[in-house]
């Protein structure tokens, strides 16, 4: 990671929790919220790819990237979806640079990559509560529960 971008990050981070977006006062965010905020981001970038507009998917990238540092979105504590989470980010960072840099094509291709970093998770997440389910883990109806948000 760059390291201008990596300060950005930071940088996101320090704005979002001064904002009050997340704060010590306020309950995390739950994993549904979470996860349509998410939706929302993804649903700006294309907006913002389709239409050339690059603050839209370099701030709509930068969210992504913050929201998936928050502790709500950890909802496994799997090798793989370690992985899928590190590769999510990594792709959110390479986003937010071509919005940076100004290059369509490599914004567009880095939001069908962050589209399938998604749905590989998600299948992934659904394969481990079927599993739970199958398996009579205790864990399991917290688990249904938790991810609710997630296959709607």
């Amino acid at each position: 990671m760059r390291r201008g971008t990596r300060w950005g990050w930071v940088a996101g981070v320090v704005l979002l929790l001064a904002a009050g977006t997340v704060s010590e006062s306020r309950q995390a965010p739950t994993l549904p919220e979470i996860m349509r905020q998410k939706l929302d981001h993804m649903q700006q970038i294309l907006e913002g790819v389709a239409l050339a507009r690059f603050e839209i998917i370099e701030r709509n990238a930068n969210d992504l990237g913050i929201l998936s540092e928050l502790s709500s979105w950890n909802v496994l504590r799997t090798p793989e979806y370690v992985r899928h989470s590190s590769d999510f980010r990594d792709t959110a960072v390479r986003l937010t640079q071509a919005a940076i840099d100004q290059n369509l094509d490599a914004a567009t291709l880095a939001y069908v990559e962050l589209t399938l970093k998604c749905v590989e998770c998600h299948k992934h997440v659904r394969g481990v509560q079927l599993a739970q389910v199958h398996g009579g883990s205790p864990s399991a109806d917290r688990t249904r529960s938790s991810m609710n948000g997630l296959s709607q």
